[in-house]
């Protein structure tokens, strides 16, 4: 029969749930997007009550994020239509959720198998709960402002607050933050987006409809689920990629990817894969473009066909090498005749023995041969002399002047080589090829510079720059267009505007790039437009002085800062298996070649988890590897497929207890790794166990600490330190909390707080905190600040592991401090289940017995 999922209340209190959920389904019958009741209403299996669901599919929602990271393109505005669709319907049959989250989306293929895959929402047994009951639900996809000013009840802005926070997670692989971290209730500060989190082609209008949709202010936010649709939409109808125009005549191997015109999927899937040129694109495999995972159908057609059209041009460009020795070769061969100074002339272009650049200085060729600049200077003009005379010269000489205007009268030294090659050919293979080329260019331009005929008027000059080399064209004769003084006056503003574009926050997209500097116009009547992007970044970046480029014809700045690196560079992180430390700082490298190093572990583990990246260091493996995909918080219920009703209930029974058989171990196995690797574990279990699980973990190799205990002993030290009597304080505490008393009342927490503080540093380097539900009480950044001291622990750091013990009565629930959200990534929470009290608490009586 068809595939169905037999749901069962885990105990007769969540009956009315269950009941509340069936009563919604029955009126929503056939839309796709929704999971769909099979049987007639609830249903007895034993002494339970249940349902008869559609299968939502094989995985979660939830388990894709966390194994895949960030949604590509395709999926992340497929999915998230699916999402806003099915709101919308909702809404418009006046159905409402409650619980919108990844955990109660399924993926599911729809129209036959391997057709479509999409979201299917399930879950709906919070339909029937009371407006007034606003703590319904599950943080942080609750709306934290529900409960201010005129929003006393559950409203549908709440609901489209979770759907919000679900397509924000969608597109970041994170969850929204509000001011510096801290609950969004603590602080008058509206969401914090980081457009860097985002794919770099949609960055922009994702960063927009997220500063609307996350909206503090409920009025502020889009209106209805079809209204966000309509947003969402728009925002993937317009990529910020470069301005639609022709691709470059000629696209070598070498070509930037950014400058091959590619369509914004195709670029996130190449970015994944560390290409950077049009010539590694094009060597992909068909058969690894085929059975790429982690893509969708539409992106996968896209690759294929885009990459197909490239290979095509980068063939096309790269013509075969002659038979014959081409005009270059000839010329390169001829630049040093056995009667004038090799030894100088090896020096000045880089060739022979002298492993240096081809635009060495007169000054530096001196100082490397132990010769006076007099001798070198006199050995130099004969040098000149013979290249203005050379048979083949002042044909090479026409040509880097064409290759220069053609590219807008600025070009860098290596774009003149790798265009003179493209132009004439050469016999000589790499690295020689390269060498003698841009040899070639010098000397050409040194011989346009000598040439008496010209009458010092030369049409070609290159400018030393503090990252390269820059080589401007002007006239035949004066007055006849800009000079090359004009030209390279513009290229120095072009590098001012690269300076000023790095600095911005968050870095400017390619469109926004090449936006910029094509408002600084060129020298006479030119169009700015006509010169292509990758040249007005190149001359940009080499007349700057912080700048940078990517392949992607992003500017940013030298030695940018490793976190910020990460977070960019995401995308070719995502859809490995497990990968070593080495190879993330290659990737990182690859996007961002001028970028400070990035840090060993640990400190590159928090830089991943800060980026939204799903993976987990594997310590016996020595490795990273990809999140597994295990559920978190679902509601109440909990169900599984089968492949018909009877037998579905029997064989997710069979299977919850064998998971339940393994928990004591796997949770032991967790404690353990904690305590080897480092890091933070917020520890949740039940009010009735919590005393034991207390006793058990003590037993560890940790430092229990009392928070309230030690907090009250600091404050009332500094009660007692300023003569405040502790009666005052007291009364200041049960004051309003917008008081002036519970404003002085602050000086006396921030004395408690910081002889916590103190005592956790001094009880390193693993501690046990326990009662902490005070901070809560005081809304304390300290969890939030604890969690980021040991993610970027060091050797000498006093702390590198923190557990964090706190009741809860629903284990699907995040943890929480008095309802107050903890600030956990990740595997950064465990709930311990009865099975590890019982099976510790036997161990510790075994080994007492011993």
């Amino acid at each position: 029969g068809e595939d169905a999922v037999l749901k069962v209340a885990l105990e007769p209190r969540k009956d009315a749930r269950l009941i509340a959920e069936a009563a919604a389904l029955a009126t929503i019958r056939g839309n796709p997007g929704i999971v769909e009741l099979l049987s007639d209403g609830v249903i007895d299996v034993g002494p339970r009550r249940a349902l008869v669901l559609s299968y939502a599919g094989k995985r979660t929602l939830a388990q894709e994020l966390r194994q895949r990271g960030r949604l590509q393109p395709e999926w992340l505005q497929e999915w998230g239509d699916d999402l806003l669709k099915t709101v919308d319907y909702l809404q418009r049959k006046g159905v409402v959720h409650r619980d919108i989250k990844p955990d109660n989306l399924g993926v599911a293929e729809r129209g036959g198998k391997g057709k479509k895959r999409q979201l299917v929402l399930f879950d709906f047994s919070l339909a029937a709960e009371p407006l007034d009951a606003i703590d319904v639900g599950t943080r942080p996809y609750l709306d934290p402002f529900l409960g201010r000013g005129t929003r006393r009840t559950w409203d549908p802005a709440a609901e489209q607050y979770a759907v919000a926070v679900t397509l924000y997670e969608m597109a970041t692989g994170r969850r929204p933050e509000y001011g510096a971290g801290a609950h969004p209730g603590f602080t008058d500060a509206d969401v914090r987006i980081e457009p860097e989190l985002f794919d770099r082609s949609y960055a922009p209008g994702l960063a927009e409809f997220f500063r609307t949709a996350l909206h503090r202010d409920a009025g502020q936010r889009l209106d209805t689920a079809e209204a966000m649709r309509r947003a969402w939409l728009t925002v993937f109808a317009e990529p910020a990629t470069l301005p639609a125009e022709p691709a470059p005549t000629r696209i070598t191997r070498d070509t930037p990817i950014g400058a091959a015109r590619l369509s914004p999927q195709v670029m996130a899937v190449l970015e994944r894969l560390g290409v950077t040129t049009a010539g590694a694109a094009a060597d992909l495999s068909p058969a690894q473009l085929t059975w790429l995972p982690g893509i969708g159908t539409a992106t996968r057609r896209k690759l294929i066909d885009e990459l197909a059209r490239l290979g095509a041009q980068v063939s096309e460009a790269t013509r075969e090498q002659p038979a014959e020795p081409t005009r270059l070769d000839q010329v390169a061969a001829d630049l040093v005749p056995d009667t004038l100074d090799r030894g100088l002339a090896e020096a000045l272009l880089g060739l022979g023995e002298s492993n240096g650049s081809a635009w060495t200085s007169l000054r530096d060729a001196a100082k490397h041969l132990g010769r006076e600049q007099r001798s070198v200077r006199d050995a130099m003009s004969k040098l000149e002399r013979h290249w203005v005379g050379l048979h083949g010269m002042s044909e090479l000489r026409d040509t880097v002047t064409e290759i220069v205007e053609s590219a807008g009268g600025v070009a860098s030294a290596q774009h003149c080589a790798i265009a003179l090659l493209d132009f004439k050919g050469s016999t000589v293979e790499e690295p020689l090829r390269s060498q003698l080329a841009e040899a070639v260019v010098r000397a050409a331009i040194d011989a346009e510079l000598a040439d008496p005929d010209l009458d010092g008027d030369p049409r070609l000059v290159y400018s030393r720059e503090l990252h390269g080399i820059l080589i401007a064209a002007g006239p035949a004769q004066a007055g006849q267009g800009p000079s090359t003084a004009d030209r390279l006056e513009w290229a120095g503003r072009l590098g001012k505007a690269a300076d000023d574009l790095a600095a911005e926050d968050p870095l400017p997209v390619p469109a926004s790039v090449v936006e910029a500097l094509r408002a600084i116009y060129p020298p006479g009547a030119a169009d700015p437009s006509l010169v292509f992007p990758e040249r007005l970044v190149e001359v940009a970046v080499i007349a700057s002085k912080t700048a940078a480029a990517t392949s992607r014809l992003e500017i940013y700045q030298r030695n940018l800062d490793p976190a910020r690196a990460v977070r960019l560079a995401a995308g070719a992180l995502y859809g490995v298996t497990e990968i070593a430390p080495a190879e993330i700082a290659s990737r990182v490298a690859a996007r961002f070649p001028e970028a400070a190093p990035l840090p060993g572990r640990p400190g590159l583990d928090g830089l991943l988890a800060d980026a939204g990246v799903p993976l987990n260091w594997d310590e016996e493996a020595g490795c990273y590897r990809a999140r597994l995909a295990e559920p978190r918080g679902l509601t109440s219920l909990r169900a599984g497929p089968s492949s018909s009703v009877s037998t579905g209930g029997l064989a997710m029974t069979r299977a919850s207890w064998q998971r339940h058989e393994n928990r004591a171990f796997a949770a032991d196995d967790r404690l353990g790794r904690t305590l080897e690797t480092g890091g933070w574990l917020v520890l949740s279990v039940r009010p009735k166990w919590l005393r034991r699980a207390d006793k058990g973990l003590a037993a560890r190799p940790v430092t229990r600490i009392d928070v309230e205990a030690v907090m009250l002993e600091g404050m009332r030290e500094f009660a007692a330190r300023h003569h405040v009597h502790w009666p005052t304080v007291l009364t200041a505490d049960a004051a309003d909390q917008n008081s002036g008393d519970w404003r002085n009342l602050t000086r006396v927490v921030d004395a408690g707080i910081g002889r916590l503080r103190a005592v956790i540093d001094a009880s390193g380097p693993a501690v046990l905190l326990v009662n902490a539900g005070i901070l809560s009480r005081y809304r304390s950044t300290l969890p939030d600040e604890l969690r980021a001291a040991v993610r970027t622990a060091t050797a000498s750091s006093p702390v590198h592991t923190i557990w964090l013990l706190v009741p809860t009565s629903d284990p699907d629930l995040a943890p929480t401090l008095d309802g107050v959200p903890i600030p956990v990534l990740g595997a950064q929470w465990l709930d311990l289940p009865s099975e590890w009290i019982r099976s510790n608490e036997q161990q510790l009586a075994e080994g007492g017995a011993a």
